[in-house]
């Protein structure tokens, strides 16, 4: 009976214990690593994500505004959906009825496009190089084309509806040194089952297709994204140079994408 009687005291002293831990450790937010606390939060227009920790570690969430920022719970995840530019309130409360508060501020989401590299490539109807003006084609694209390396194009979200299709202002700079740059506009959706930049500024227009359309959700930004931007000239130079075998005259540009 002794014995048993140990045991039973030292269960309930680690019960005891593990409730004063938890009282140690109030309900609150952490960083999307789960490292920091945080008292307040700036989200981008578009998701992004913050960890709920402490209290009993079992959870529910709300947001004080959903039009402006939607908060989704998954085990210890928050996913925050922001809509458009201003301020909520989250809150998280745990199984014991604990809570905490943070104001989340939304603000524009900045999406930068550069060029880093152009080349020309030519490809041919039998599958042979028949021409004798490749390289000058070649050199007469990369110099005539109205895109170049060092190109940037700026765009702001200020709101998003939750799906991939966007649209909102450009700024087009010609050299990453210039101060001002050639004001547009872009749209992002699907063009061709593709998902798709295109911008359209003076009398200009050009469409940046991602690889392959996703049918839901935003990826998480994990740095900037390389993508083949292809601009084709092929019906052009079919039609200056009929004798040279062309079946594609493409000119493919390695671009970064990044956002802050």
């Amino acid at each position: 009976m002794k014995k048993w009687n140990n045991i039973i005291f030292l269960v309930l002293s680690m019960l005891v214990v593990g409730c004063g831990d938890n009282d140690e450790n109030p309900v609150g937010f952490y960083t999307s690593s789960g490292g920091d606390r945080i008292e307040g939060f700036s989200a981008s227009v578009g998701e992004s994500w913050l960890r709920a920790g402490g209290g009993s570690g079992v959870y529910k969430v709300s947001s004080s505004d959903e039009s402006i920022v939607r908060a989704e719970l998954s085990q210890e995840v928050i996913t925050l959906k922001a809509y458009k530019v201003g301020q909520a309130k989250i809150t998280i409360v745990d199984s014991r009825e604990e809570s905490a508060t943070i104001e989340i501020t939304v603000c524009p989401l900045i999406r930068t496009i550069e060029v880093m590299e152009t080349r020309a490539f030519i490809r041919y109807s039998d599958g042979r190089d028949t021409s004798d003006v490749e390289e000058k084609v070649k050199k007469e694209i990369i110099e005539n084309m109205d895109i170049a390396k060092g190109w940037q194009f700026k765009m702001v979200y200020d709101h998003w509806n939750g799906m991939y299709e966007r649209e909102g202002k450009v700024t087009v700079y010609q050299d990453a040194s210039q101060e001002e740059g050639i004001e547009g506009t872009y749209s992002m959706g699907n063009v061709e089952n593709k998902i798709a930049y295109t911008f359209k500024y003076e009398d200009r227009e050009h469409i940046l297709q991602f690889p392959e359309i996703l049918e839901s959700g935003i990826a998480r930004d994990t740095g900037p994204q390389q993508m083949t931007w292809i601009e084709n000239y092929s019906a052009e130079y079919k039609e200056k140079y009929p004798d040279a075998n062309f079946k594609e005259v493409v000119c493919i540009l390695q671009v970064s994408i990044w956002r802050r």
